[in-house]
């Protein structure tokens, strides 16, 4: 399995949107949903999903390797959570795997793409592409008043969430993150770590999404999100940020082990110095993007060799 090609591409506002993504929640007319599902429904349904991959193209993966899992954890094409070892659990994905159809995780279907930077148009563009044309062979549970039919209530209606990686480094340095979030979520948008629910927003990435509600809405919010980055990025004192990341290039340089944490921390750093030549960086956004998604995000972040691993990433990185 090949990395995302969403990682090497440029984009607009790629210096503060690491990827813009947009998920699509469907599920099967007749069948229940994958928390009762018996183990024998779920492998029925998966089987369809399959056949209809296979007809746009996809590659399917009804088992894959933990490194497999990981890579694409870190992309953001699978959550964290996914249980890939269950019954019916399967990934389908195109083949630059900016795509992705995740089957009986919390519903049926869970559609996506993914792009680098600020794109919500292109984005939105794919996914509904693929939605349309997975819709053309298979039936989704839908009613006039409900809208899309989903195994949480919470998600029922369009089932439609956008939601974007931002890197708010600057925000984060110059402690103004509270206020702005406070402003987001009066939004209606949520903020959670940059790999999902259950993870903080270490090294400055974070999550932004909204879920069922309007593209507009999304729009203007993370573009208010995007001004008061880029803000904050230029009323920073230059010799301050040039001098944080000498002294986390030299860490990075002289450590043989870190942490996930000090490793996102480190490279949000060096993500900055990229994006605004600081510290005459020979590096690029993408290449520290990169190393990010190079990471031990879940299998073995704790595990015996991790931390050298994630040295040796950095300092590849910056040597």
């Amino acid at each position: 399995m090949k990395m995302s090609s969403w990682v090497t591409q440029d984009a607009p506002r790629r210096d503060i949107v690491v990827s813009t993504r947009v998920r699509n929640m469907r599920n099967l007319v007749g069948h229940r949903f994958p928390h009762s599902a018996s183990p024998s429904e779920l492998l029925t349904i998966s089987e369809s999903v399959e056949l209809a991959c296979r007809d746009l193209g996809f590659d399917v993966f009804t088992r894959l390797t933990t490194e497999e899992r990981d890579l694409l954890v870190a992309s953001r094409l699978v959550s964290p959570d996914f249980d890939w070892l269950a019954p019916g659990c399967s990934v389908f994905y195109d083949r630059a795997a900016e795509a992705t159809v995740m089957v009986n995780e919390e519903d049926h279907l869970r559609i996506q793409a993914l792009t680098a930077g600020w794109a919500l148009e292109s984005v939105l563009e794919r996914t509904t592409a693929t939605v349309e044309r997975l819709a053309g062979r298979l039936r989704f549970a839908w009613t006039p008043k409900l809208g899309y039919l989903a195994a949480s209530p919470y998600n029922t209606g369009s089932g439609v969430r956008l939601s974007a990686m931002v890197h708010m480094v600057g925000l984060s340095h110059l402690k103004r993150v509270e206020p702005v979030v406070k402003a987001l979520a009066a939004r209606g948008l949520v903020i959670r770590g940059a790999f999902g629910e259950a993870t903080r927003a270490v090294g400055a990435f974070s999550q932004v999404s909204l879920l069922n509600g309007d593209e507009s809405d999304f729009r203007g919010a993370a573009e208010y999100l995007i001004r008061e980055e880029a803000n904050a990025r230029f009323g920073a004192d230059r010799s301050v940020v040039a001098e944080t990341v000498a002294r986390t290039t030299e860490y990075c340089l002289r450590t043989d082990t870190i942490g996930l944490g000090e490793a996102m921390r480190a490279l949000g750093w060096l993500r900055w110095a990229a994006a605004d030549s600081i510290d005459q960086a020979t590096y690029s956004v993408a290449d520290v993007d990169r190393t990010l998604l190079s990471l031990d995000i879940r299998s073995d972040a704790k595990g015996p060799g991790a931390g050298e691993r994630r040295s040796a990433l950095i300092r590849a990185l910056i040597e």
